[in-house]
């Protein structure tokens, strides 16, 4: 009896012949994929991949169908970090399934044209690059009967030394003492989550220190930036360097500030005025609007009596930045005199004396 003939005549001794021949003829039907050996069958169908394994027995023979494993579901290594630098070997694990018995991983630069790069039954693989760039890596579970489909991607980016940090300025330009200012820069090519800004500060020419660092975070970031203001004038010059994890550094890119002396506040001295005012016999009189000011501060400016005020004639004092002259009685037809001057609220005096002219009568 051939192979072919012993094949049907046991499956219709099993108790779901009928069933389980109807699945199987398309399989047997050629005599090369049955091999026998001590009165047991394995057949093994590659588009099965739902069915890994299937056996029954009875008179001491048994049937086993088994399928490829089921394509994985997760993706090739281990969450988080998906950067790596050049010339440092990494790890890229991958996730057990039912049935496999090895594993096959392949890569790729642009998610298209795979290349196998393992194949075992370890569920890791190790590798070392030294170009930057993106590798996408998928794989297949496999056993004695094919290989699942690919899996969905992992992508990884293997950096390396990033380079310079681009369009560094400063704004504003040319500030005096005290004046805050920044120091702009957009992102070095080939900078990773991770990658480290250095800002060096020197002045008048003078060895660079460290004074700040900005790190970045994400992907999307644009531009960084520094702030700060001096107290002492002179020429500040300000470098940035970009370095990355294991990578390298990029070279530095220098610019500039000047920071002038401030001016030193100019204090002009108050002008008094004078007046001639009329009055009657037995008014008192106030008079204001005796000064001015240069800094626009009038209401801070204070009047100072030099003389002009007689026992006998009447009292002269100050109020609220004005004289106040109170006569005596009645005077009838008089001349009062009073001479001022002006100080400002920083103690100012006004260069020339003032006099307001009482005229009563």
């Amino acid at each position: 009896m051939n192979i072919k003939h012993l094949t049907l005549s046991l499956l219709l001794a099993l108790p779901t012949a009928n069933a389980l021949a109807t699945n199987l003829m398309p399989i047997i039907a050629d005599e090369d994929k049955v091999p026998v050996l001590n009165n047991d069958i394995r057949m093994v169908d590659n588009n099965v991949q739902s069915l890994h394994s299937y056996t029954q027995s009875q008179s001491g023979n048994t049937v086993s169908v088994v399928g490829a494993p089921a394509t994985p579901s997760t993706y090739p290594g281990n969450g988080g970090n998906s950067y790596r630098p050049v010339a440092l070997s990494y790890t890229i694990p991958y996730y057990s399934v039912s049935g496999a018995t090895y594993y096959k991983l392949y890569e790729s630069t642009t998610d298209s044209n795979y290349s196998e790069v393992y194949s075992g039954s370890q569920l890791s693989a190790s590798f070392t690059h030294y170009s930057s760039g993106y590798r996408y890596y998928k794989y297949k579970a496999c056993n004695s009967a094919g290989c699942s489909d690919l899996s969905p991607w992992r992508r990884m980016y293997i950096y390396g030394s990033p380079s310079n940090p681009k369009n560094l300025s400063i704004t504003p330009l040319g500030v005096t003492e005290g004046t805050s200012y920044n120091v702009y820069w957009t992102p070095s090519g080939g900078a990773v989550d991770g990658t480290v800004y250095g800002i060096y500060e020197g002045f008048n020419g003078g060895s660079q220190t460290l004074v700040a660092t900005r790190t970045r975070q994400h992907w999307s970031e644009t531009s960084y930036s520094y702030s700060t203001s001096k107290q002492v004038d002179g020429d500040y010059t300000y470098s940035i360097q970009a370095c990355s994890l294991n990578a390298g550094c990029s070279g530095m890119v220098t610019t500039t500030q000047t920071v002038i002396d401030a001016p030193e506040p100019v204090n002009t001295a108050p002008t008094a005025l004078s007046r001639t005012v009329h009055t009657t016999a037995c008014q008192t009189r106030t008079v204001g609007d005796l000064g001015t000011d240069a800094e626009d501060n009038d209401t801070d400016l204070n009047v100072h009596i030099i003389s002009g005020y007689h026992e006998q004639i009447g009292r002269t004092t100050v109020a609220d930045g004005g004289l106040i002259f109170d006569p005596i009685g009645c005077l009838g037809t008089a001349v009062v005199s009073i001479k001022f001057y002006i100080t400002d609220s920083q103690g100012v005096r006004s260069a020339e004396d003032g006099k307001v002219t009482l005229m009563v009568f």
